[in-house]
């Protein structure tokens, strides 16, 4: 069996007998190992032992598999009808006055209302008119389910209606009052955003959220979903021509509704004192609108089905407003032009 030796082990052993001939007088050559011999040991020791393979083997990586590129999504499209110049004078004004001081004008757009229906946005520019009136005009010509009334110099908090109206929609109720946040004017421009809310509603009955809810400082239409159907079925429309008529539209809405939801959720940004705001300034017309208001209310407690308890809170509310009114006419008047 041929050996094989390192080149290092065989060094190893020449100097081993190198110094055993020194120490016994003896050469390689009597030893029988010559320098021929040795380095053909050498030799076949180099030749014989095989160099290790230092070249890395390429590993072999699979292809990624394409991602296929999404279709694009098409814009959502909506259509738009624009209705212009909606002249109403005092003589067209008065033949849509009620009995019960309101005021319907149904009868002037039956003609149109089929044409309006064809769009998904419908502007209508009503000059000559009161917000009561374009407000009492937009829920006469909506066709959608609910109705929202916000004012144009506020806003929507980003992606806050659509939980409402879907749960107003599953549930069918007559009112969704939500929350709101207010800013005052001078303060916008340092206005970051805000944080939501946990999305919760509680199911009430209009009397209940009237009694437990509803502040008679805060009566903002803009912050209820109104089913559409449910302000036709009661006769429900805004006093035309007063400021302040959102106080007696709440209360016969609370008083008129069956099933309502009270939304503990962020829906609207009240920007407040905002300068030529119609709230900024308090005039003797303005307490005049404030008087057929506070009287519009107080007659609300004829409703039938009223309890006491609803009947004892509609006159400290109609109290309220009265003193708001007399302490603005006093104190207010004029302050501010």
């Amino acid at each position: 069996m041929k050996k094989h030796f390192t080149l290092s082990r065989l060094t190893g052993i020449l100097f081993g007998l190198l110094l055993l001939s020194g120490l016994s007088g003896c050469s390689l050559t009597e030893l029988g190992i010559t320098s021929r011999d040795a380095a053909s040991n050498i030799t076949e020791t180099r030749t014989s032992e095989p160099a290790a393979n230092f070249i890395a083997e390429p590993i072999s990586t699979p292809e990624p598999t394409p991602i296929p590129t999404p279709e694009p999504t098409p814009p959502p499209e909506a259509t738009l009808m624009a209705l212009g110049d909606n002249l109403m004078h005092m003589g067209i004004v008065n033949t849509g006055r009620r009995s019960d001081g309101t005021y319907n004008y149904d009868f002037l757009f039956k003609d149109l209302s089929d044409f309006i229906d064809l769009a998904d946005i419908s502007v209508i520019n009503q000059e000559n008119q009161s917000l009561s009136a374009a407000r009492n005009k937009g829920i006469f010509l909506a066709k959608g389910e609910y109705i929202l009334m916000p004012d144009s110099d506020d806003f929507l908090v980003e992606y806050s209606l659509p939980p409402l109206l879907n749960k107003a929609i599953e549930t069918k109720v007559d009112l969704v009052v939500a929350d709101f946040f207010v800013v005052e004017d001078k303060d916008m421009s340092k206005f970051t955003g805000i944080v939501q809310k946990e999305f919760a509603v509680q199911e009430k009955t209009g009397q209940q959220l009237f009694l437990e809810d509803l502040n008679p400082f805060q009566c903002y239409v803009w912050r209820t979903l109104y089913r559409r159907d449910f302000l036709h079925e009661n006769h429900i429309s805004f006093i035309r021509g007063i400021n302040y008529q959102d106080v007696p539209y709440t209360h016969k809405c609370y008083l008129n509704a069956q099933r309502c939801l009270r939304a503990s959720w962020l829906l609207y940004i009240y920007r407040l004192n905002r300068p030529g705001a119609a709230t900024t300034i308090f005039t003797v017309e303005k307490a005049r609108s404030y008087c057929i208001a506070i009287a519009a209310t107080w007659n609300l407690r004829y409703i039938m089905g009223l309890s006491t308890a609803t009947l004892y809170k509609l006159e400290e509310d109609v109290y309220t407003s009265f003193s708001l009114m007399v302490y603005h006419t006093i104190y207010k008047l004029n302050e501010g032009e």
